[in-house]
């Protein structure tokens, strides 16, 4: 009568160890996820220091090209 309650068991126990893996899994995925998208914003999308840099430098090159 154990062996029988123990095989019983053993596949509930086993679906809940399927299902953490599959929920650790898909966290670290939308964490994989996330950083790669920070990382493409990052390099194609200026920041507004960046911005604030560019538009510095056009400023400059328009009052030197005034004063050419």
């Amino acid at each position: 009568m154990e062996q029988a309650m123990n095989f019983q068991a053993m596949p509930l126990q086993d679906r809940n160890v399927v299902k953490t893996a599959k929920n650790t899994l898909s966290i670290v995925w939308r964490w994989i996820r996330w950083f790669l998208g920070e990382i493409v914003t990052a390099m194609f999308v200026p920041s507004p220091t960046d911005r604030r840099i560019e538009e510095s430098r056009e400023r400059t090159r328009q009052l030197l090209a005034r004063s050419y």
